[in-house]
């Protein structure tokens, strides 16, 4: 692994890393294969009964890597390169859509560790977890993405769901444990140590157990149609990114601009949409600094 790490803990707790510190751990196809390869080698691993998910320095993910020199470079799988709608169409069905649902309905409890910017595909990547720690500075940022997982990490609050996208601001980690987002937020240095304090606690499980509760909780959702959802979001992001790129709205590197940078940051760290970040996290900034 070039853009991961991966290492065991305790012979049955499996730790990756997100480790591409120099550009907040964005995620790149080819991040996306090695993630891919190593949740299954977890999942082929008997011995293995938890996978933790986090990311390496301040932040979790700032989303999907849209045009560093590594992204560019990349020419594996040339059908997702293809410059025609069906090329951008197989690269988010492989990479984004099937690879998520595959994480998401893995054999092994997943827990993760939110921090710092989670941003856009950020934001889907983690919620492939079972359990979702955070960090008071945690800024969680989702949107209109390939794979529209965020109604049901919110548990499907659709209005406050529709607002936060309509609004493109940032949810902060006490909003975040109200939607459900989050299960609890921790303290930032404590992070990594309440993630294995916790993978411990669950390993003592049966494997099999382990399994059959999370089949049992996860066919919730199953059941009212997040898989087929999913799915047919994407057709919703073709249509959306395919009329930007015409207008001009979208200008990215890996769409022929010159941006690596999609998401509203500094807009939203500043003004209105912050104030009501901040209000939506019953905060003041007062407040919000003095936990960082």
């Amino acid at each position: 692994y070039t853009e991961i790490k991966v290492e065991i803990k305790e012979k049955n707790i499996y730790v990756i890393s997100l480790n591409r510190t120099n550009t907040a751990n964005a995620v790149s196809r080819k991040m996306n294969r090695e993630l891919d390869h190593a949740f299954r080698q977890a999942e082929l691993n008997d011995d293995v009964k938890v996978v933790i998910l986090r990311g390496e320095g301040k932040h979790f993910s700032s989303g999907h890597d849209l045009g560093s020199d590594i992204q560019m470079a990349d020419t594996d799988f040339p059908q997702q390169i293809d410059p025609r709608p069906r090329g951008d169409y197989t690269k988010w069905y492989e990479n984004d859509v099937e690879a998520c649902l595959r994480w998401r309905h893995l054999r092994k409890v997943v827990l993760c560790g939110l921090k710092g910017y989670c941003i856009y595909h950020g934001t889907v990547v983690s919620a492939c977890a079972d359990i979702v720690l955070g960090t008071p500075d945690l800024k969680y940022m989702p949107s209109l993405v390939e794979n529209n997982i965020f109604p049901w990490a919110a548990n499907l609050n659709m209005q406050q769901v529709k607002e936060i996208l309509f609004t493109q601001r940032f949810v902060l980690a006490n909003e975040a444990l109200k939607l459900g987002i989050i299960s609890r937020i921790v303290p930032k240095a404590s992070l990594d140590d309440e993630l294995i304090r916790l993978a411990k606690v669950i390993a003592r499980g049966d494997s099999y157990h382990l399994w059959m509760m999370k089949k049992m909780s996860n066919a919730v959702y199953d059941s009212a149609g997040i898989d087929m959802h999913i799915r047919s979001g994407l057709d919703t992001w073709a249509t959306f990114r395919r009329d930007s790129q015409y207008v001009g709205n979208v200008k990215t590197k890996d769409h022929g601009g010159n941006s690596k940078r999609l998401a509203p940051v500094q807009s939203s760290l500043k003004g209105d949409k912050w104030k009501l970040s901040l209000t939506m996290s019953d905060e003041t900034e007062e407040s919000y600094q003095s936990k960082l």
